[in-house]
């Protein structure tokens, strides 16, 4: 079979259940059969100004794929491309942050927007269900920020643009707070389960 060759409901869960045991082949084969979803998210999300050039936020993207691979529950239910595609987005955003783009200190505004959250269906349940009670560990803006992106509290959900208007703030900063309020919680023992499962 190609090693690029998508794989089924059925192969990630009997692939993931060899990572777990620790089945190296599967590991790859699992980070093969991803690695174009790595290069589609990478192309979205590099700006067309940007000085880090598309295979280097690959590589990055690779990483946060392989993470999603020894992380990935197969019994949450979820099929593993939602689940790595947060993964992924968050390894090549956050080497996108580290290099400037020329010109704007602020355009990291101008970064794309996921159409649709990877987060939906994979934290997001647990999120409503657990975290709330742990908000309390966080500063006042990382709670608002997490309420809001995460539909807690009888909210729903919002983009990190409409979540940046409702506070006044720009979508960098959002991301920002958002970043460093989910750091936070995944350190959390309580919150380990639910978040970084």
């Amino acid at each position: 079979m190609d090693p690029a060759t998508p794989l089924t409901a059925a192969e990630e869960q009997r692939l993931a259940l060899l990572v777990r045991e620790g089945d190296r082949g599967a590991r790859n084969r699992m980070v093969e059969a991803n690695v174009a979803l790595v290069a589609h998210i990478a192309r979205r999300l590099r700006p067309p100004d940007s000085p880090v050039p598309h295979v280097d936020l690959v590589q990055e993207g690779i990483i946060g794929l392989m993470q999603a691979v020894e992380r990935f529950d197969p019994e949450r239910g979820h099929r593993f491309s939602t689940y790595a595609s947060w993964w992924i987005r968050g390894a090549i955003l956050g080497a996108l942050r580290k290099t400037p783009l020329p010109g704007d200190g602020d355009a990291l505004d101008e970064l794309p927007a996921e159409e649709h959250d990877p987060l939906e269906g994979v934290a997001r349940g647990d999120l409503q269900a657990g975290v709330p009670p742990l908000l309390d560990s966080l500063p006042e803006q990382g709670r608002r920020v997490v309420a809001l992106r995460y539909g807690l509290d009888g909210l729903r959900g919002h983009s990190v643009a409409e979540t940046a208007r409702k506070l006044g703030t720009s979508q960098a900063r959002v991301r920002r707070i958002e970043e460093h309020a989910l750091a936070r919680l995944r350190a959390l023992p309580d919150a380990q389960a639910l978040i970084a499962a």
